[in-house]
């Protein structure tokens, strides 16, 4: 059998447990644990705080549920045969490009004024 990253782990828990508000940590662990033996809780722990991060998972009172878009993105690539490592890049590549974009115009921006000041001055 392949061994799967806790990420894959936890999306597969969550989505078989299908509760509508979330799930808790303690269900989500049994549910691996229960799968997967040779999991390691810390292991889960930290995956699970990196997931809620990154914005692939939502807490809400001390349940966790995929986000809207990720897990229909998810759902999509299962139903295609992707796996879960496409659904993953693709998302954070979109998330990098708009953060540099971001820093992008706050430099020209910041570019801009400090041009505008020089010529206020040098027209005094």
């Amino acid at each position: 059998m392949v061994a799967l990253s806790y990420a894959e782990m936890i999306e597969e828990a969550i989505l078989g447990l299908g509760e509508m508000l979330g799930s808790s940590r303690p269900a989500i662990w049994k549910a691996i644990s229960a799968k997967h033996h040779d999991a390691d809780y810390k292991q889960f722990v930290v995956r699970l705080k990196k997931m809620r991060d990154a914005g692939f998972l939502a807490q809400n009172k001390g349940k966790f549920r995929l986000e809207i878009n990720y897990k229909h993105k998810l759902l999509k690539a299962l139903e295609q045969g992707r796996t879960h490592a496409s659904v993953v890049n693709k998302s954070g590549a979109s998330k990098k490009k708009r953060v540099v974009s971001s820093k992008a115009k706050k430099s020209k921006k910041a570019g801009s004024s400090a041009a505008k000041k020089a010529k206020k001055q040098a027209n005094k």
